[in-house]
């Protein structure tokens, strides 16, 4: 079971059955972008359902070397609203094993899984939105009920941290010495050694600085990889 990212770039291995312990660990959760293969954008981009005879003769195939006994292949489309949510991938050790009614049964089985995937996404979407909206109400009663600005300060990152999934840290700009001063942060462990100490930055320095001069929210996908 391969399901695709939000922006139909990437795509994800969810489940599997039938491999060997190592080879299990070495599938499940990897994640490969959906124009290294012509085979992939036909399932993924096309919507196409189709069957390879053998798998090992097809042109277009990617690197296999690990498992050179896939033979007959079939990838489905899982498909909701015309959305493509993500592909059944079907193979087996034998070349020819597959037709146009198997083809056909796997269809049937990854409609049906589709829906049940697009239910289940929508129903974590709505359970997350209700605990955000909490959260947030937390947060407003916290700001509003407490005269302590560490304290207030402290929700801020906390809840950001639990709303986020990740880490955060709150700066304050000081006109006096045009510096921002750490002064909250909340993370399960520091990213970077020394992080609990790292001083104040610069007015101007990296996103921190563009964000405060353009007045502005800021979004990377990749700090390291980010020119700013």
């Amino acid at each position: 079971l391969h399901l695709l990212s939000e922006d139909g770039t990437t795509a994800t291995v969810a489940g599997l059955w039938g491999y060997g312990k190592e080879g299990w660990q070495a599938v499940l959760g990897f994640t490969y972008k959906v124009e290294d293969s012509a085979l992939n954008v036909r399932t993924f981009t096309d919507h196409e359902a189709f069957y390879l005879d053998d798998f090992q003769e097809e042109e277009k195939k990617w690197d296999n070397a690990k498992y050179p006994t896939l033979r007959s292949w079939m990838s489905v489309p899982l498909l909701s609203n015309d959305k493509c949510l993500g592909k059944i991938t079907v193979d087996h050790d034998l070349p020819g094993v597959y037709n146009a009614e198997e083809l056909a049964i796997v269809q049937t089985f990854a409609a049906h899984a589709a829906v049940a995937i697009e239910r289940a996404r929508l129903y974590a979407k709505a359970t997350d939105r209700a605990t955000q909206l909490a959260l947030l109400a937390k947060s407003a009663r916290t700001l509003v009920s407490n005269m302590e600005l560490p304290a207030v300060l402290q929700s801020v990152v906390d809840n950001a941290s639990v709303l986020t999934g990740g880490e955060a840290c709150l700066r304050l700009y000081d006109e006096r010495d045009n510096k921002l001063s750490k002064l909250a942060y909340s993370w399960s462990e520091p990213w970077y050694e020394g992080a609990e100490e790292s001083e104040d930055l610069p007015a101007d320095f990296g996103l921190s600085g563009a964000a405060l001069s353009q007045q502005t929210a800021i979004v990377t996908q990749d700090l390291l990889d980010d020119p700013r």
